[in-house]
């Protein structure tokens, strides 16, 4: 049910490190495994509470290697003093057909995804709440590839904006606050939504539907719209170019308003019919 380090004054540091393989973090309810073959234990298996993990001694850090996968069956907690590290090609993956939650606190640190950190939600009609942010990653190279039918909750406002890219392949993004990308990638037929939030990013591609507030883009980089733009807001380009492909949908992007700034390069693409 969890692991923990006394929260007491002068606790020693604790290294966790997940090299390899899968560490399961059992959810409440979850048949735990068989330990039939222990002595002195009478039943065969075990009824566990959501697990968690406290490291609470001074700059005690968990850390989730490129090889290794840590899979979610309830709704988690991981604390460290120090730091909370993903490397480049570690898993987060939620494939129970319940809705899971990861919470990530680092005490006196950041949490960290080194290269690309991969998030599943393999169930449709699921939901992983990721309660976290991200801090930028060595030499900016963080990233995320969310997969799976389900979808991704982000709980905390601006939760990945120090990353390098967040891409979605499949099912769904959502949040209840705003949320700012340095890049952003988004498949056809994926969902992100934010309510009525607002939305930053840099650059990326958009091919998956999108709904929002106010939708902002700002610096040089480029932005390609194939996908279904709902702004209850305002739709601005604060720099750089931005291309939209209306072949998909017509209109790509409703809005309130659209405001280029001077220098700005939007192109349209797609139109195939005649006079307007």
């Amino acid at each position: 049910s969890g692991f923990y380090q006394t929260a007491t004054p002068g606790t020693p540091k604790s290294t966790v490190e997940v090299r390899e393989g899968t560490l399961h973090l059992y959810g409440s309810g979850e048949a735990g495994p068989d330990l039939s073959g222990i002595a002195g234990v009478d039943t065969v298996t075990v009824t566990v509470n959501d697990a968690k993990i406290g490291l609470f001694g001074d700059n005690s850090t968990f850390t989730l290697g490129g090889a290794a996968t840590l899979s979610l069956g309830g709704t988690h907690l991981i604390q460290a003093g120090g730091d909370i590290t993903f490397g480049d090609g570690a898993t987060i993956v939620a494939d129970r057909d319940v809705d899971t939650g990861l919470r990530l606190v680092s005490t006196t640190s950041a949490v960290t995804a080194l290269g690309g950190l991969a998030i599943d939600v393999a169930q449709a009609g699921t939901t992983l709440t990721l309660d976290t942010v991200f801090a930028e990653g060595v030499a900016g190279t963080g990233k995320i590839v969310k997969t799976g039918d389900g979808c991704l909750k982000f709980a905390q406002q601006d939760a990945a904006p120090a990353l390098t890219a967040f891409s979605r392949t499949e099912g769904c993004l959502v949040a209840d606050q705003a949320q700012t990308f340095k890049e952003l990638n988004t498949s056809k037929g994926t969902n992100l939504d934010v309510g009525t939030n607002a939305l930053t990013m840099d650059k990326g591609s958009l091919a998956g539907s999108v709904k929002a507030g106010d939708f902002t883009k700002e610096t040089a980089g480029t932005l390609d719209i194939a996908g279904k733009m709902e702004l209850s807001g305002t739709f601005r380009v604060d720099g750089g170019a931005v291309g939209v492909n209306i072949s998909q949908y017509s209109p790509a992007i409703t809005a309130d308003q659209a405001i280029f700034a001077a220098g700005t390069s939007p192109k349209v693409t797609g139109y195939t019919g005649t006079g307007g």
